[in-house]
């Protein structure tokens, strides 16, 4: 028997949109802003930076960690943890004060994957180095995993998940498109086609990510939950799974996103409320 179940989870692939950056990154961000005309996000990044009643625009954590102490819904945060900087890895340096902090607070609350860098498709022993890192800051195992960007490359990136001994992946879904990559909304073994054999990798496929509806569909908050909506119907009245994907940077405070975290809020609140 098929039970519906709402499975949310969130990547953070960075953190914070000004706090954390070091030196060179924030006068590079500042001089950015300066060359675009952009004074008033040069303010806020200062306001950030040096006073403590101003909120950075991609941290919704808080607010998330209250979400979930005052609904009952298992959810599962992964954490990018690139020990380098690149075109595709932007995040705060693991060792930084101010992102192992946050891991450890995250971990009070959620479940914690590994979110394995863009790097690490090309560079595998990345891959154990990143994982180690998140294992050493919260003191607990890593199991879960979904690569960044979606960046799926079969057999050989379950290959090397189960060299790992990463057993539990979520990302099986589409980066351009909302809906079911795998034909299917329940988790699953993957079986491995070319060796023929069962593997005991676990697939949990997704159906909806906030950065496909916002970039690639130009879908505005309502239309994007309107649309969330109607695949919530269809799964729950098939006893299927509504696994889910969404950014701090998209339930923050960022302009380009408002009206996101109102719209995620309600949701969760009369699913689950």
């Amino acid at each position: 028997q098929n039970v519906f179940q709402l499975l949310p989870s969130y990547d953070i692939d960075i953190a914070y949109a000004y706090r954390g950056k070091g030196f060179i990154r924030t006068i590079g961000g500042i001089l950015r802003h300066l060359f675009n005309g952009q004074v008033k996000e040069v303010v806020k990044r200062i306001k950030v930076l040096y006073s403590t009643n101003s909120l950075d625009p991609f941290d919704s954590f808080e607010q998330l960690i209250a979400l979930h102490q005052t609904y009952p819904l298992k959810a599962t945060m992964f954490m990018l943890m690139a020990q380098n900087t690149a075109a595709f890895d932007k995040n705060i340096a693991p060792q930084h004060a101010l992102m192992r902090a946050l891991c450890t607070r995250l971990h009070s609350v959620f479940d914690i994957g590994i979110h394995p860098s863009y790097q690490s498709n090309t560079t595998p022993e990345l891959l154990q180095s990143e994982r180690s890192t998140l294992e050493q800051i919260i003191n607990s195992p890593i199991l879960k995993t979904r690569q960044h960007y979606i960046k799926l490359q079969l057999p050989m990136t379950y290959e090397r998940l189960l060299d790992a001994q990463l057993y539990q992946d979520y990302s099986m879904g589409y980066s351009t498109h909302l809906g079911f990559r795998a034909g299917t909304s329940h988790s699953f073994c993957w079986y491995h086609l070319t060796d023929e054999k069962a593997t005991t990798l676990k697939v949990q496929p997704f159906c909806f990510m906030d950065a496909t509806a916002h970039y690639e569909l130009n879908y505005s908050a309502k239309e994007a939950f309107e649309h969330l909506e109607q695949l919530y119907q269809k799964l729950q009245s098939l006893g299927g799974t509504c696994s889910i994907i969404f950014h701090n940077y998209a339930l923050g405070t960022a302009p380009e996103w408002q009206g996101w975290w109102a719209a995620y809020k309600a949701f969760v609140q009369q699913k689950v409320g």
